[in-house]
């Protein structure tokens, strides 16, 4: 769901509304995961070249920025709770 265009977090938005209203089965992708893994370790790694500059820019964050805590916690909580892994 993340890194696949500039509105990350309207995706996020969009699918967790889909899941309240039991419309959605997801499933946790791989650049998915690599945001996840990059949020627990407190840094990006090589997630940010695969997209997530973008991803956190989405969020409002900046390329240099060394904290990610701008993603709320229900987009860290549907990515690592609902979706399914594959």
């Amino acid at each position: 769901f993340v890194d696949r265009g500039p509105d990350s977090r309207g995706v996020l938005e969009r699918l967790i509304a889909l899941d309240r209203a039991g419309q959605l089965v997801a499933i946790l992708g791989n650049h998915d995961e690599m945001m996840l893994a990059a949020i627990e370790r407190k840094e990006g790694g090589g997630w940010l070249w695969c997209g997530g500059v973008e991803t956190l820019a989405s969020y409002g964050h900046l390329p240099d920025d060394e904290e990610f805590d701008k993603v709320p916690p229900s987009h860290i909580d549907f990515l690592s709770k609902t979706c399914k892994p594959c």
